[in-house]
């Protein structure tokens, strides 16, 4: 199967930024909640959720769309063990 494009590093030609099917298949897959995803990226959440998760999972279409941005979505990617951290000294 091949890798989504959503899963390159931003500097590789093959990437391409995440949808919110993307991120939807990849917080139901690690059976995360919004609030899961809203306290590893950083965002604010309360007892009924993440208004910036919800936004992020809206249809591209829709008004209260917004695109994750690339170092949250690294960030899931990197805390969830999809990608491999890279660290100066790795090889």
């Amino acid at each position: 199967m091949p890798m989504k494009p959503c899963i390159f590093k931003c500097t590789d030609a093959q990437y391409a930024p995440p949808t919110p099917t993307d991120l939807k298949e990849l917080r139901e897959l690690y059976k995360l909640t919004q609030i899961d995803v809203a306290k590893i990226t950083g965002v604010s959440w309360n007892a009924k959720g993440s208004s910036t998760v919800a936004k992020w999972e809206t249809d591209q279409g829709k008004a209260d769309h917004r695109q994750i941005p690339y170092s949250a979505w690294r960030l899931l990617l990197v805390t969830l063990w999809v990608v491999p951290v890279k660290t100066p000294h790795s090889r």
